[in-house]
């Protein structure tokens, strides 16, 4: 009977070999050789290993038992039962093992009562059939090879039956029934890998161009290519912006166990130059020659290579204690068909005894394939940064020019930049408090960067006589001038109407007449008008009876009464706080109106959507008395109310402001309490930059001395540079 089941097995053999390569899903595919082996033999059991290449052990991956009723298939999933080690702890191959023996020895082993076999460890499966009731009797294990000869699985059958139910050995033909069998399936294992592995660099290939870090993306590139080839090591090497050198920027190694990435700092390795000192092309290198030539290169091994210098190499491996041996080289290109870079590879290995060879010529072309792929990766990488550098720079520069604008407020927006980005990273770090549960992303951090940058750009189109407005009387020039030499005008017809009069008295009746002469002391009206001119925090109700007491003098010119202070200047000298009349303060306003207007015409990258937003929302107040917008509390973002207390904290102790002296520290952040008292401030914003220290940080290295004293918050003393207990 069993003899007349091999004779059907192998007429079936060629059809069941058709049926194997029309299966292209992986678990269907292992059920159905485990199947079809079982049915061939007439086995009560059936188990199915595939080979783990890179960890070198052999996987459970179908487990089928007739009398036991099971049937499981991994399914790409951890295993019930322990994977089989090819390698004892020592190094040395696992012989104890049946299936890791055929598994090296790549001979089927065919045995007929475990219980009585010497040669290999079956004490696993004693305690197995002890457990489950069951007894394990003859066993045939057979090699799963590809057309090359290089190890895919073993395939071990079990107990095989008589027509009786009896257990007998497997028979020479059914030995040779399965070896032929392994075989077919080996070849549609491989076929339905490679289908995988195709899938598999399709959707690499759409990870590859949705990473955004260069790190991360090379160093994805480089896991991704030893493990397509098994090799040992890979080094990226990047084209410098010149073209005139390579770069390291990705250097692994598995034996050696090492993995660094260069990440914009600097190299351990210099960089390989691709022309020499007279300009020619360096040829000696392998790497610049697969630059140069856009070639890929393959060297079984360097140590034998004439065509190129690898004294570089062998030095290295003297000092590592490595050997280098075969290596693969293929040149990054990108859509232009322009080098940006070259993927080296090194010692592939291949099979059980992890032998280093050649590079397979199927690795071969899924790495050019994959070089490719990377290349347009990393040059969109380098695009965006590039683009995220120019704007930034862009950023910093039109930021710089504003500053630069105006002497007074030199150094303004730099200074707001650096305090909101510092606020915004503490919040990052801290865990306790209002704000301990923020957590601003990378993307969020720079976003609130380029706002803080951005927040007055608008103050380009604001004119400078009002940006620059040291004296209320300031346009173009301070107009104080003006009144000075009108008063200089009214002291002189003082002294020709003092002449006339005595002309007059001696007789001279033609010097009789004379023009009207304000009543007034005009060196102190003078002195007066220069102390309110210069502007403050505020004006009392005496100073602007004295300016109207002035504006109501006039002196003749040309026959014309003229006002000492005309309508306009009695204005703008009766200006309360400051030196800006209201329609001034409408017009430095405007500029957030300009900013917002300005930020939304621009077309931001994706993640720095919101920087219109948020740098329009400098001049906002919680209790929506704020502009341009008049927001209510819910409607400002944190970022906007981070901003905000920057931006009124640099200007309370800015120092360089025309109308007033920077403030000391405590009147700074009294005044921070008032404003969040009055609801215009948020209050966690400002007890965090006071209670994380920040202010102190900021006031050490930005404000001079005088200004740094002792200052109090929330009943709690702080002296200028630590808090006090």
């Amino acid at each position: 009977m069993l003899e007349s089941a091999s004779e059907r097995g192998l007429q079936e053999l060629c059809k069941i070999g058709v049926a194997l390569s029309v299966e292209k899903d992986i678990d269907k595919l292992l059920e159905l050789i485990v199947s079809v082996a079982r049915q061939f033999t007439n086995a009560e059991g059936c188990t199915l290993y595939l080979y783990n290449e890179q960890q070198d052990l052999l996987e459970f991956s179908v487990v089928q038992n007739e009398k036991l009723q099971i049937n499981k298939t991994a399914k790409g999933e951890k295993s019930d039962w322990a994977a089989v080690q090819l390698y004892l702890p020592d190094g040395k191959a696992n012989h104890h093992s049946v299936s890791a023996h055929c598994a090296h020895t790549g001979k089927p082993i065919n045995i007929s009562d475990v219980y009585h076999e010497n040669g290999y460890d079956f004490s696993a499966t004693r305690e197995y059939d002890a457990q489950s009731g069951y007894h394990s009797k003859s066993m045939l294990i057979v090699p799963m090879q590809d057309n090359q000869g290089n190890l895919v699985g073993v395939l071990q059958l079990l107990n095989c039956r008589q027509e009786d139910g009896g257990i007998c050995p497997f028979s020479e033909s059914l030995v040779e029934l399965v070896m032929g069998l392994a075989s077919q399936a080996s070849v549609a294992v491989v076929n339905v890998r490679l289908i995988d592995r195709l899938k598999r660099f399709t959707s690499l290939a759409v990870a590859l161009s949705a990473e955004k870090n260069l790190g991360v993306l090379l160093n994805m590139i480089a896991d991704i290519s030893r493990e397509y080839t098994m090799a040992e090591g890979c080094t990226i090497y990047l084209m410098d912006r010149e073209d005139k050198n390579l770069e390291f920027a990705v250097v692994q190694n598995e034996k050696l166990d090492t993995t660094c990435t260069s990440g914009g700092q600097k190299r351990a390795w210099p960089p390989i130059p691709l022309y020499d000192d007279n300009d020619e092309e360096n040829h000696r290198n392998v790497s610049a020659y697969c630059a140069l030539k856009k070639k890929t290169v393959e060297i079984s091994d360097v140590y034998h290579e004439k065509g190129y210098d690898f004294s570089g190499t062998r030095a290295f491996d003297e000092k590592a204690g490595y050997r280098s041996k075969s290596m693969l080289l293929v040149p990054m290109t990108d859509h232009e068909n322009e080098v940006i870079g070259v993927l080296q590879l090194l010692n592939a290995r291949r099979g059980v005894s992890k032998k280093v060879q050649d590079f397979a010529a199927d690795d071969i072309r899924m790495v050019q394939g994959l070089a490719s792929q990377a290349a347009v990766a990393v040059s969109n990488v380098r695009l965006v940064e590039d683009i995220e550098s120019l704007l930034k720079s862009f950023v910093k520069c039109i930021a710089a020019a504003i500053d630069e604008k105006s002497p007074y407020t030199a150094g303004h927006i730099q200074r707001v930049a650096e305090l909101t980005e510092l606020m915004a990273r503490e919040i990052n770090r801290t865990e306790s408090g209002a704000l301990g549960e923020i957590s601003f992303s990378e993307e969020q951090l720079e976003e609130i960067s380029m706002a803080a940058w951005m927040h007055d750009i608008g103050k380009i189109a604001t004119p400078e006589y009002v940006v620059d407005k040291a004296t209320k009387l300031e346009t173009i020039f301070d107009r104080i001038e003006l009144i000075r030499h009108r008063l200089e005008i009214v002291k002189r017809d003082r002294e020709i109407a003092r002449l006339k009069e005595l002309l007059c008295s001696q007789g001279f009746a033609d010097q009789c007449e004379t023009s009207e002469v304000p009543d007034i002391d005009l060196d102190e009206a003078l002195s007066f008008l220069e102390r309110v001119n210069t502007g403050g925090e505020f004006m009392t109700d005496e100073d602007l009876e004295g300016v109207e007491k002035i504006a109501g003098y006039y002196y003749e010119l040309g026959g014309e009464k003229i006002p000492l202070l005309s309508e306009e200047e009695a204005s703008n000298c009766a200006i309360r706080r400051g030196t800006l009349t209201e329609e001034e303060r409408e017009v430095i306003n405007h500029h957030i109106v300009v900013t917002i207007k300005m930020l939304e015409s621009l077309p931001f990258l994706k993640k720095w959507r919101r920087v219109p937003e948020i740098a329009g929302m400098h001049h906002e107040k919680l209790d929506g008395s704020g502009y341009p917008k008049n927001l209510k509390e819910e409607e400002i973002n944190l970022e906007g109310r981070i901003l905000a207390v920057a931006d009124v904290f640099e200007a309370l102790t800015a120092a360089d402001r025309p109308y007033k002296l920077g403030k000391p520290l405590s009147q700074a952040i009294k005044i921070l309490g008032f404003m969040v008292k009055d609801h215009h401030l948020d209050e966690s914003v400002c007890d965090f930059l006071i209670n994380s220290g920040i202010v102190t940080k900021y006031a050490e290295k930005h404000l001079p001395v005088q200004q740094i004293d002792t200052f109090a918050w929330n009943g709690q003393e702080f002296s200028g540079t630590e808090k006090t207990q």
